[in-house]
């Protein structure tokens, strides 16, 4: 027990640390090289405000195309997948839930 309780929290870390690196390389080709530009003309702040716009429109399309059970926020959708399918998550929408809040986060 204590072999896969320590596997569990190794995968976890992982996990967390691939996660935090989507949100930073999201984050640097969206919104890091419009900021340097809006430090040198405040003309592009404009385009700086569409970023988080434009990637919220992209996660509610990308959710929506391939896997809409992955929209809301998570905890109702893993209590009814228990209740009525035995706990199985379908692994798109899980794939498709992790980066759709990596878009959201790093735009």
């Amino acid at each position: 027990m204590i072999v896969l309780a320590s596997l569990t929290g190794v995968m976890a870390g992982c996990g967390a640390v691939l996660f935090t690196l989507l949100i930073d390389v999201i984050s640097g080709i969206t919104v890091r090289p419009i900021y340097q530009l809006t430090l040198q003309h405040a003309g592009w702040m404009a385009v700086l405000c569409v970023i988080p716009i434009s990637g919220l429109l992209l996660v509610a399309w990308f959710t929506r195309r391939f896997a809409p059970e992955a929209q809301g926020h998570g905890v109702p959708e893993v209590i009814l997948s228990v209740a009525r399918y035995d706990g199985i998550i379908r692994p798109q929408a899980s794939l498709v839930r992790i980066l759709a809040s990596g878009v959201c986060i790093g735009t």
